[in-house]
């Protein structure tokens, strides 16, 4: 039953929660084209991959211009956008990009350093991928929920590959720094990104 909402006061509230339930959603369906990169996407930002693999809450990186100029593009300081962290990444013939798995992650600059931090300690499946490939509400809860208990990141990437048909054998700690390069089938690529919330695409 519907509660009656008795001010104005009370209605701005609900609208502000269903708002944020709206925009934590859109969150979980990170996609974006990898022309974007230079811009607010990011694909060499990091070496390794420390986040999910090796579990690290927080990394520290030496500043280039290329980072500097794409953390100003961002307007971290004084628009305080969200910024996603990816890891790793399907590539569609197309060129559209969605990331298997990312979090939310935060940057402070130390003594010439950029302190990069996790949002979360735990790595958020995209499930927007799952929608993508036609399964039903309820087989992407319970897909879901069968990646969500699993401890080890690497188990997690080989349940959802074997699903979609990937080939997961390049994934490692090593990043790949080459080009996108793009072909016919789907790729699932040993690269991590960077993008924030205004890049997305749906």
């Amino acid at each position: 039953m519907l509660k009656h909402i008795d001010s104005k006061d009370e209605f701005i509230s609900l609208l502000d929660y269903y708002i944020a339930c709206l925009e934590k959603e859109d969150m979980s369906s990170l996609k974006f084209n990898y022309r974007l990169e230079g811009k607010k996407f990011f694909s060499k930002f990091f070496k390794k991959e420390r986040f999910f693999i090796e579990r690290q809450e927080q990394i520290g990186i030496r500043k280039t211009p290329q980072i500097e100029d794409f953390l100003k593009d961002c307007k971290l300081g004084s628009m305080g956008t969200p910024l996603f962290y990816g890891y790793p990444l399907i590539v569609d013939s197309d060129g559209s990009i969605k990331p298997l798995f990312f979090v939310e992650i935060f940057f402070e600059e130390r003594d010439g350093v950029i302190i990069v931090t996790k949002e979360s300690t735990k790595p958020e499946f995209n499930h927007y991928i799952l929608n993508k490939e036609k399964y039903c509400a309820e087989e992407v809860e319970r897909i879901c929920a069968e990646i969500d208990v699993e401890d080890t990141f690497m188990i997690k990437v080989d349940k959802i590959s074997k699903l979609l048909k990937l080939n997961s054998d390049s994934l490692g700690v090593d990043l790949n720094h080459g080009p996108f390069l793009i072909k016919s089938e789907t790729q699932l690529l040993n690269k991590s990104c960077i993008t924030d919330a205004k890049t997305l695409h749906y």
